[in-house]
């Protein structure tokens, strides 16, 4: 499949042992019978994020990748947007294996759409019923397909398959049913409609926090919350291609 892992050859700031960059002298040749991987994300999995770019093409050199992925794109858009894009991908003449890759609930208003919060007790219980509801859409649209959904940016509580921050080197225990991360102006959104919203948000954010303390515990990821290195992405891809269904 490949020869050697890019976190055996650059450091954490992407220079080899000479010093050189990744697009001074390493390349990755194609081959023309190409698969094909569609994937779908936030940041974490998207085209401008370097060291997923890099690790696809080094590592998976016989498929071709197709992005999708947005800084800071919710679930809804990516549901949208796998939608929109089916009627083409049906008309390829080559196997397609999806990697979806959900982000926290509630980056967009209409991820609130269909489902009422009279019912649930907290932010997280109810966001949580969102991403399952989420998830149950996704695998409907790709069940002719073989695909793996999982999340980045937040733990994943709706299946069995790892999250990439399980590949991150967490070094705390991973909080369970939490949803969002106190960082994108959600729970301002749901305190000024407290009347729809009647939760309660201090041991929502709380919770919130605690994934937060819980992502940047981990030894792969960065102050902005991000993976910045090679390795967790080598181990997610590899993953994924083993237990893809």
């Amino acid at each position: 499949m490949y020869q050697k892992e890019l976190s055996n050859i650059f450091n954490k700031q992407g220079d080899d042992h000479e010093g050189y960059r990744w697009n001074w002298r390493y390349t990755a040749e194609r081959t023309s019978n190409q698969n094909i991987v569609y994937s779908i994300g936030d940041s974490w999995l998207s085209f401008t994020n370097d060291y997923y770019r890099k690790v696809f093409f080094n590592n998976f050199k016989e498929h071709m990748l197709i992005d999708r992925s947005i800084s800071g794109m919710s679930n809804s858009l990516m549901i949208q947007t796998i939608e929109k894009d089916m009627a083409l991908l049906h008309t390829f003449d080559r196997p397609i294996t999806f990697i979806v890759s959900f982000s926290e609930v509630g980056r967009s208003i209409n991820d609130l759409i269909g489902i009422s919060p009279s019912e649930y007790r907290t932010t997280h219980e109810y966001f949580g019923e969102i991403l399952r509801e989420q998830y149950n859409q996704i695998c409907d649209i790709l069940k002719d397909f073989t695909h793996y959904v999982t999340t980045g940016f937040v733990t994943n509580n709706f299946n069995t398959n790892k999250s990439i921050i399980d590949f991150c080197k967490p070094k705390l225990p991973k909080p369970n049913n939490a949803f969002t991360v106190y960082s994108n102006g959600i729970f301002e959104y749901l305190k000024d409609r407290k009347q729809i919203f009647e939760f309660d948000f201090a041991s929502d954010v709380e919770k919130s926090l605690e994934l937060k303390t819980y992502i940047e515990s981990c030894e792969y990821t960065d102050d902005s919350l991000h993976p910045d290195q090679y390795k967790p992405y080598e181990l997610f891809l590899d993953h994924v291609m083993a237990n893809k269904k």
